[in-house]
């Protein structure tokens, strides 16, 4: 790619074709990662969590789905930024720490 002033670019186009590709991975990843979410949060995981006995199901029930939506916005940053940044780390971290209370208060429940 050329700069408008006719100067060479830092990039070639072989690079820009790769950061391209790999753009569209991230998002491709992303919106996938949305769907599972929007599964999880409307339909639920399937674990059993909606026992109305217990006062933990539905926030239990709904943290799977906010595990999702962390890896999502995190992968969809990364392809509107054009690569992986400390910003998607942080965010798929968050989804990676509400995945560890997710399964901590699964196993408390007694529910597989």
């Amino acid at each position: 790619m050329r700069r408008c002033l006719g100067g060479s670019s830092t990039r070639s186009e072989a690079t820009e074709g790769a950061l391209a590709a790999s753009r569209w991975s991230w998002l491709l990843t992303g919106g996938a990662a949305s769907a599972v979410a929007l599964v999880f949060v409307l339909v639920g995981d399937g674990t059993g969590t909606r026992d109305p006995g217990k006062a933990i199901m539905a926030p239990l029930r709904l943290l799977h789905g906010t595990v999702w939506l962390f890896l999502a916005a995190a992968f969809l940053l990364a392809g509107i930024l054009d690569r992986w940044q400390v910003a998607s780390a942080c965010l798929a971290a968050l989804g990676g720490s509400a995945y560890i209370v997710y399964v901590v208060l699964l196993l408390r429940t007694g529910r597989p």
